[in-house]
This record gives structure tokens, C-alpha cells and sequence, in this order.
């Protein structure tokens, strides 16, 4: 499965964990895009925090490697925010993650959030992810993106 939006499947994780017993998943990409409900809920994400931490530990039940997406600098988040993105990722096994830079795109109702969280900002949360998880993964940054990489399984 090479992407999903977990709003689709968060809501039948029981028929889902019964389907795993009978396919095998190897892995899959989850943009679950951040921990915080009010910024999901900004986003228009149809899912809460809670829904993504089941999601990704019933994956973890099943061995599946996955990828994550998170967003970092979503208007109007505050520091506490990212921080419970970072806290869902210290609580599951993934294989790798990328947290994106937000990027206004033009005619989105997001880029009309205010107020929207500045670059030296975003970097000092990248910063922050890489001091929490640099013991267990490779980190690859650049400019617009930090990329976590398991070192071992």
C-alpha cells in the first residue's frame, strides 16, 4: 500500500487488525501530519490523535514497516503542539518520517490562518526532533524537510 488517508481506515480499526490476520502488509506511507486534535481539526484531517496513536500501534501489532508525515509550522501551532506530534512518535516503532516544512499554497484556507509561524521557528522544531530521536535514527536535513530513518529493526 504505497499511501492512505487514515481517515478512511481509523474509523474500522477492528475489521482492519481482522483483515491483517489475512494479508500481509509490508509497509506503507501515513501522513498522519501532526498530534495536535486543534491542528488537525484546522486541517480538516477527520481524525484525532488518539485515532492516529491506534492506527500506528495496530501496525506496529502486525510488524508493518511505515512512513510518516508530519507537518511542522502549521499556522497557528504553537511549540506545545508540535511537541505532542513528537510525543505520538516516541509511543510507536516506525520505520522512517519525514516532518515537511507548511507551505502556504494559494487558494487553501490554511494559508489564510493567521498567524503563521516563522522559519527560524520551524527550524528550532526540527532541531527538536533531532535531539529526541537521534539515538535511533539517521537524520537527514535539509532546508525544507528533516527525513528519520530507522538505524536498526
Amino acid at each position: 500500500m504505497r499511501e492512505v488517508n487514515i481517515k478512511h481506515l481509523i474509523h474500522d480499526l477492528d475489521e482492519i487488525e481482522k483483515a491483517l490476520q489475512f494479508v500481509q502488509l509490508q509497509n506503507m506511507v501515513v501522513a498522519f501530519q501532526s498530534g495536535s486534535n486543534r491542528i488537525l481539526e484546522q486541517m480538516r484531517r477527520g481524525y484525532t490523535a488518539s485515532g492516529i496513536l491506534a492506527f500506528l500501534q495496530m501496525l506496529d501489532r502486525h510488524q508493518v514497516y511505515y512512513h510518516l508525515h508530519i507537518i511542522a509550522g502549521f499556522p497557528t501551532e504553537t511549540p506545545e503542539e508540535f511537541q505532542e506530534s513528537l510525543d505520538i512518535l516516541k509511543q510507536v516503532d516506525f520505520y522512517s518520517c519525514t516532518l515537511f516544512k507548511y507551505q502556504d499554497r494559494r487558494y487553501t484556507e490554511s494559508s489564510k490562518l493567521e498567524p503563521k509561524v516563522v522559519d527560524e521557528e520551524v527550524l528550532k522544531r526540527f532541531s527538536r526532533a533531532e535531539q529526541q530521536f537521534a539515538d535511533r535514527y539517521t537524520v537527514d536535513r535539509k532546508e525544507d524537510k528533516l527525513q528519520l530513518v530507522r538505524q536498526t529493526r
